[in-house]
């Protein structure tokens, strides 16, 4: 089954981790369903969690991959370059 959700959704589960769009994410990371999505969605996600009214809401990414329970990339780990 592919999904698409709301971009008010996601951050969502961004400001709260508890609630159901949180919920829905975890059951996206354990493949129950596959999240469509889009560059200009990816955009706007962004361009709407970096306004300030919503930067001191949101839940810092390490706490928010703790309390879902995703397992984090070591703090010493960098994408590998093309070369």
């Amino acid at each position: 089954m592919r999904v698409v959700l709301d971009t008010k959704f996601l951050l969502s589960a961004l400001i709260n981790p508890h609630g159901v769009p949180a919920d829905l994410i975890v059951a996206w990371r354990e493949q129950r369903f596959a999240l469509v999505t889009s560059i200009e969605q990816l955009v706007e996600l962004g361009d709407v969690a970096r306004r300030p009214v919503l930067r001191a809401r949101i839940v810092p990414a390490r706490e928010l991959l703790k309390v879902l329970g995703i397992p984090q990339a070591p703090t010493s780990w960098r994408p590998k370059r093309k070369k």
